[in-house]
């Protein structure tokens, strides 16, 4: 949780940068956080590594869609 919650951007990104990278960092936190909740460790490893296969072939707003549902 460390990883998203204490970050640090540079001080010479443009505001369009720091923008996406906010949000990107926003979101990978929130879809991390439901896998955590969802696939504790050691159980449901097949539908865990289901999960992430389908995740990665959406396209960017169909992995924001499904981050908002899954969080």
């Amino acid at each position: 949780q460390r990883l998203f919650d204490q970050i640090h951007f540079r001080q010479d990104l443009q505001d369009e940068h720091l923008t996406r990278y906010r949000e990107a960092n926003h979101y990978a936190g929130k879809y991390c956080r439901a896998l955590k909740d969802n696939f504790p460790a050691g159980r449901n490893e097949s539908l865990f590594i289901n999960e992430l296969r389908r995740f990665y072939r959406l396209t960017q707003n169909e992995k924001i869609r499904r981050i908002e549902t899954a969080g």
